[in-house]
């Protein structure tokens, strides 16, 4: 479930790891993704920040968890926005660069390489106005991270964006992917479709945000 964490340590990641490596041993080539969201609640003040983390950000090293309250936005929006408790991040603080850069790392150590960082609409809202300098900051030490830490010395990211560009025209992902989602048309009446009788939609770009 990738909304909890608790499971994670103790059962998910294990297994997860045992499988990666396991297809490896037969195409070596594949490439695995893992996703980090944009979705965040108190359960990230139940994990102790690792010092690597800290020194990547070159501030001094810390005994503490994170702290979900310097991860959002500063005039409270963007809150309980997938049921109460649960939070959009500003991208723009440190302390949900630091988030996205511990949870990238877990996976990399897995033995993934490639990394999807969620839809950044609603984490954008400050960053965007500040040249997505948060967004390029935490690409850039996961990139760091990898060349160090994965297991070919890469990782591909990527995110539900569209037209995130700093002024340089830089692009910050490796490739740019938005929902696509199929819509009942107006006038079809929406139903438990059927071999006879098929459910007729629309694919179109998901547009919700």
């Amino acid at each position: 479930d990738c909304w909890t964490l608790e499971p994670e340590r103790a059962y998910h990641f294990p297994r997860i790891k045992a499988c990666i490596e396991k297809a490896h041993m037969y195409d070596p080539d594949i490439i695995f993704e893992g996703g980090v969201y944009e979705i965040l609640n108190k359960q990230v003040e139940r994990t102790k920040v690792p010092a690597f983390i800290f020194e990547y950000f070159g501030l001094p090293v810390e005994e503490r968890c994170f702290v979900l309250e310097d991860m959002l936005y500063l005039d409270g929006h963007h809150r309980n926005v997938l049921g109460e408790g649960n939070h959009a991040p500003d991208m723009s603080r440190t302390e949900t660069q630091m988030w996205f850069l511990y949870r990238a790392s877990l996976y990399i150590d897995m033995g993934f390489e490639s990394i999807h960082l969620g839809s950044t609409p609603s984490m954008n809202d400050v960053d965007k106005n500040q040249d997505f300098a948060g967004w390029k900051r935490v690409t850039e030490l996961i990139r760091k991270y990898a060349k160090a830490h994965a297991r070919r010395g890469m990782v591909l990211l990527n995110a539900h964006a569209t037209d995130m560009k700093t002024q340089k025209n830089e692009l910050l992902f490796d490739f740019y992917a938005w929902l696509i989602c199929g819509w009942i048309p107006k006038g079809e009446t929406d139903g438990l479709p059927t071999e006879d009788h098929p459910q007729k939609i629309d694919i179109n770009l998901y547009e919700n945000e």
